[in-house]
């Protein structure tokens, strides 16, 4: 960054880490190497995002800025999430495709909250999603979801996988899985889907 022939990538210079706190939101956001430790962002002098694996995105949101679609009233949480992956070359064929999600949660509200959920939620569309099979292993703090037959057909709006039927899972690393559940959602009507506050907090 020193060298004057020097130009700073989009994806450094556009990393959220500083943020404008006459917004509401915190002044230091997505994390960062810190070169002069001044707790400010400054690509220009530098600093670089803090990231982990060979490609990675970072996710900020809250549940003051929107709408709720269950209807809530806002809490005042703030989510910062970190997706990440290796390559195989570091890591060997038993984690490639793997995808690990750091999740930070934050309460900018006035109240404190003792008993909470924090939940996953996953619309894995195995291909042909007409035919895919969904559940949970709990010895393994797995949700997982698979498609139903030995042949995954095109469906409408994707091509199926044919022959090749793969599989997906969701582990919970630094804790164990309290629940699992599903929602038969075939017909896109929202009488499948949650509505009330009650029944996301039950889902």
């Amino acid at each position: 960054y020193a060298d004057p022939s020097y130009t700073t990538p989009n994806s450094i210079l556009d990393w959220p880490g500083n943020g404008d706190e006459n917004l509401g939101v915190s002044a230091k956001l997505a994390p960062f190497v810190d070169l002069n430790e001044n707790e400010i962002y400054e690509p220009e002098l530098g600093d670089y995002p803090s990231i982990k694996g060979c490609a990675a995105t970072y996710l900020i949101f809250n549940d003051v800025a929107n709408t709720h679609g269950s209807g809530a009233p806002e809490i005042g949480i703030e989510v910062h999430q970190l997706f990440y992956q290796l390559s195989d070359t570091d890591i060997g064929n038993d984690l490639n495709g793997t995808t690990f999600v750091e999740q930070k949660i934050i309460n900018k509200s006035t109240s404190d909250f003792v008993d909470f959920y924090s939940t996953f939620f996953m619309d894995t569309d195995i291909g042909n999603w007409s035919d895919d099979f969904s559940g949970c292993d709990s010895s393994r703090n797995m949700m997982f979801s698979y498609n139903g037959d030995a042949f995954d057909n095109q469906s409408s709006s994707a091509p199926g996988y044919g022959e090749i039927t793969p599989s997906l899972g969701v582990v919970l690393l630094n804790g164990n899985i309290s629940g699992a559940g599903q929602f038969n959602a075939t017909s896109f009507s929202p009488a499948n889907f949650p509505f009330s506050p009650e029944e996301y907090y039950n889902y």
